[in-house]
């Protein structure tokens, strides 16, 4: 008997919208919420496409898994740091997407004593809160 496969995606147009209206506003993204509900769906997949749907040429978007394996030698800050930068070969705007970032203290390194606004994700789309403070 063959398999039937359903998938079924949830836009998250809440956050997503949220993410694109602060996008440029100086601030550091930092998406939070309960495991398995979306974060990096919404970052890698809705945001990068949509990203891609404004122009915005692949390589200016720099994604890094950092529960990757294989990314491993870059949980280190200063590792970190030196590749984002070995990316950026113009003067143009870059979006960077720090996926597992809790797998070591970033904030700190990262933000440069900058702002940081906050997403907070909810399980469930219909659930949703005021998402960017």
């Amino acid at each position: 008997m063959p398999q039937i496969r359903c998938t079924m995606e949830i836009k998250r147009d809440i956050y997503l919208s949220q993410l694109v209206n602060a996008r440029q506003n100086g601030f550091i993204k930092v998406v939070t919420g309960p495991r398995r509900c979306g974060k990096s769906y919404l970052l890698k997949t809705l945001f990068h496409n949509h990203l891609l749907s404004e122009g915005v040429d692949e390589s200016h978007i720099i994604e890094v898994d950092l529960e990757d394996r294989a990314n491993k030698e870059l949980r280190a800050p200063d590792a970190l740091l030196a590749f984002v930068k070995s990316k950026i070969v113009d003067q143009q705007l870059y979006f960077v997407i720090l996926d597992e970032v809790q797998k070591k203290d970033y904030i700190p390194h990262l933000t440069n004593g900058s702002t940081a606004s906050s997403v907070k994700m909810t399980p469930c789309e219909h659930k949703h809160q005021k998402i960017i403070e």
